[in-house]
């Protein structure tokens, strides 16, 4: 499950040699809440990602705000 980040960036360097990267536009304390996200450049409507996702590497970017937003809202399912 995703929460809101408290970094900017942080970049996992995998053990199959890959590189997975949490990026957060617009951080800050007063832009706690995920406003969108993107998977390698897709939209991502659920409020997840799954361990193959990560182990394929690539990167998570957050469009973070300051008020809450409709992302992932309507979600009502369970992790993979």
């Amino acid at each position: 499950m995703i929460g809101s980040p408290l970094f900017d960036q942080v970049v996992v360097h995998l053990a199959n040699g890959k590189t997975f990267i949490v990026t957060a536009d617009n951080n800050s304390p007063a832009n706690i809440y995920i406003q969108s996200a993107t998977l390698n450049g897709v939209s991502l409507g659920v409020p997840y990602v799954t361990w193959n996702q990560i182990m394929a590497g690539g990167e998570l970017r957050f469009e973070m705000g300051s008020s809450p937003s409709q992302w992932a809202l309507k979600w009502t399912g369970k992790p993979l």
